[in-house]
């Protein structure tokens, strides 16, 4: 897992322009085609049937400075947009190629006559808000740092910031024809030939048992998100706000940072981002999940029209995280910024 950084001034006319005009109007295809190699045309299509997609681009930099920056990302990468200290909208690498004479027709040139030629297009784009110090925390910098330039967090970095944030670890190959000078190794037939089993010492959460205990006596056996009732084993005692990113005042306040969340799918869902709870209750569905129709049965059989009883204002805090962190929110119309 990867996660690239993108600076997108919202402030700055005409980086704001940019945005609008290619991420939040999808570029068409069609429009594109007598600039766009057949090998690209092909592969854009099968990632995106209805022949639109976000795209956006970096230049090369002076004498190439940008190189290592645009080898360092893949397809299946989670890229971030970021403007005034935080994070505003991501989503993910879906393809990457590069194309000098789009990227000028789109975007212009830059005032060293660079244009923005290694370009990308983004699926399941949407909202979030982020604030940028949960980012630099992470990698080192200091609180204080603004990001000036695209930055690619890599390895047990990227991998945490993956899990706090509830981004899937993409399991997909990269499309064919993807970066002809690649230098990824080729897969190979998966065998593990280390020890299977070793001694380690483990973290416990010491408050867990406690916590379920507590969401039994007061959840009654009740899932917080579809309302049906489980034997407890089928219950999960699931935090709200994801524990990782909670302060230890917040892991002790068990009255409020947890919900019962059933095994039968509220609990992944939750988990991934395709649902969560908005402030006075209503059950939010993400619409990344009209693409997967057994989603979107599940989410109509169990969410339509519902309120949960478990949200309250001391709550809300916690699902205002969750919302803002791992919420597949769709981005705003062009135009209107939250």
């Amino acid at each position: 897992m990867r996660i690239l950084l993108q600076p997108a001034a919202q402030g700055t006319p005409a980086v704001r322009g940019r945005y609008e005009r290619t991420i939040l109007t999808p570029v068409s295809f069609a429009d594109h085609e007598d600039l766009l190699s057949a090998e690209d045309r092909t592969a854009l299509k099968e990632l995106f049937p209805e022949g639109v997609a976000p795209m956006w681009g970096l230049t090369p930099g002076k004498g190439g400075s940008n190189r290592k920056k645009i080898d360092a990302f893949r397809a299946g990468d989670a890229v971030f947009f970021y403007s005034g200290r935080a994070l505003f909208s991501g989503g993910t690498v879906a393809y990457r190629f590069r194309s000098p004479g789009v990227a000028r027709r789109l975007w212009g040139d830059d005032d060293n006559g660079l244009t923005w030629e290694y370009m990308y297009a983004i699926s399941n784009l949407h909202q979030v808000r982020i604030p940028f110090t949960e980012v630099t925390s992470v990698i080192g910098w200091n609180p204080k740092a603004v990001l000036q330039q695209a930055h690619v967090i890599t390895d047990d970095d990227a991998d945490y910031l993956a899990g706090l944030w509830g981004l899937d670890v993409p399991t997909a190959g990269v499309p064919e024809g993807f970066f002809e000078d690649s230098e990824e190794p080729a897969p190979s037939t998966p065998f593990f030939e280390g020890t299977l089993e070793r001694e380690v010492i483990r973290a416990q959460r010491g408050e867990q048992a406690r916590l379920k205990r507590h969401l039994l006596i007061v959840g009654a056996d009740r899932c917080a998100l579809c309302g049906r009732n489980f034997p407890y084993r089928f219950l999960v005692a699931a935090h709200i706000k994801k524990r990782s990113a909670c302060a230890e005042k917040e892991r002790r306040d068990l009255a409020n940072v947890g919900m019962l969340a059933c095994m039968f799918g509220c609990d992944s869902l939750y988990e991934h981002g395709f649902i969560s709870v908005d402030e006075g209750g209503r059950i939010l569905v993400a619409a990344d999940a009209q693409a997967v129709p057994t989603l979107m049965d599940y989410a109509a059989a169990h969410f339509t029209g519902r309120t949960t009883p478990w949200w309250t204002p001391l709550r809300e805090p916690y699902f205002a995280w969750h919302r803002f962190h791992t919420f597949r929110m769709p981005p705003p119309l062009p135009g209107i910024w939250l």
